[in-house]
């Protein structure tokens, strides 16, 4: 009989987020984090179902001080950078549509 792990929330997290990025099949996934393939597709399905609705928290972070006077010449040069789960980092130019933006948002959900 094996013995089960009880993992936290932010360890779950965690492997949750290496999930879809490892390349591995399900099986050699779970094997790696010692967890039955059920486990991880109840962790899954659970995650799906949070209270967040599927989005997930954002932290705004800004190099540049306030400046309310902030030029369009220099906002030109500002990137939006997103950072998602699986690592990936996109750069989206500052004077990016707001629609174009609003629709790219919509589909990474």
């Amino acid at each position: 009989m094996k013995l089960r792990v009880r993992r936290t929330k932010e360890e779950i997290q965690r492997i949750l987020m290496k999930y879809p990025i490892s390349g591995l099949t399900n099986t050699q996934f779970c094997n790696q984090f010692k967890l039955s393939e059920s486990a991880l597709y109840n962790w899954i399905k659970e995650n799906k179902n949070q209270e967040h609705g599927g989005f997930i928290p954002v932290t705004i972070k800004s190099n540049i001080k306030e400046d309310k006077n902030l030029s369009a010449e220099i906002a030109t040069h500002i990137d939006i950078k997103i950072e998602l789960p699986t690592g990936l980092i996109v750069k989206i130019p500052m004077t990016a549509d707001p629609k174009w933006l609003s629709a790219f948002i919509k589909e990474l959900q």
